[in-house]
């Protein structure tokens, strides 16, 4: 895939605008502006913005827990103002009549998280559901960490969304590690993107530090889904540079 100025700035721009939000979380945890916890995305921007750079508006997205969804909602063009704004405790709930939790946002295709390990890959069947019955060809990014591709949900989940050939690209961050553990310990296989196979669907391994390959392999895998021709597992490989979470 050949990529223009134009595709190459905005990919920069999400990467640099991602870093930037991402640094200003973990300054204001350790001066103590922000309460509670924080997952920082750092050395692991590139998933989340080449996955969902190039996006419809219409389209979906089910943000990864690292950096918060911070790299998937820039991309995505969400404005992080009010997740912000949230985070440093100057607003909450609704705002002339708009919702600004920063985690929901309908109108960009951003419908929820979920705390719980493992709970988003059944939402994202419903959610691929949804999408296919619009007619819109319309998309899912769903995205996971290779400690979530343990939970029983995501393989009933894999098997209702090829079963249904849904628009799911299913997007693994794949860091290495599961809090503390190494990946090695909690999985057979060398890839994640091996249990594409068992499901008749394609499986892809690309360099997660690499924002051009993401973007490459998911806008691919997207074409394919907006044929109606069912879902993708990409896996991205990457690297964690911080600790799990500042602030725990």
């Amino acid at each position: 895939m050949e990529f223009n100025k134009d595709q190459l700035l905005k990919l920069y721009t999400n990467l640099v605008r991602t870093r930037a939000f991402d640094q200003c979380f973990v300054g204001g945890m350790v001066e103590g502006k922000v309460i509670g916890f924080f997952h920082s995305c750092e050395g692991e921007e590139a998933p989340g913005v080449g996955a969902c750079s190039f996006l419809r508006k219409d389209d979906y997205i089910w943000p990864h827990h690292r950096g918060h969804g911070l790299p998937h909602m820039i991309s995505k063009g969400i404005d992080p103002k009010y997740y912000l704004a949230e985070h440093y405790g100057k607003i909450t709930g609704m705002c002339k009549g708009v919702s600004t939790y920063h985690m929901c946002d309908p109108e960009n295709g951003l419908i929820g998280v979920a705390g719980t390990l493992g709970s988003g890959h059944s939402v994202s069947v419903g959610i691929g559901l949804t999408a296919k019955k619009n007619g819109r060809g319309q998309v899912l990014v769903s995205c996971f960490g290779d400690g979530g591709s343990n939970k029983g949900t995501l393989h009933e989940a894999f098997l209702m969304s090829a079963n249904w050939k849904l628009p799911i690209i299913w997007l693994c961050h794949n860091n290495g590690l599961s809090v503390s553990t190494p990946v090695e310990q909690t999985h057979p296989v060398q890839d994640i993107a091996s249990l594409a196979q068992g499901y008749g669907m394609p499986g892809l391994v690309v360099d997660g530090q690499d924002v051009l390959a993401v973007a490459e392999a998911v806008m691919a895998a997207v074409e394919r889904a907006r044929q109606v021709k069912g879902p993708s597992l990409i896996e991205c490989k990457c690297l964690r540079f911080c600790s799990h979470a500042v602030g725990i």
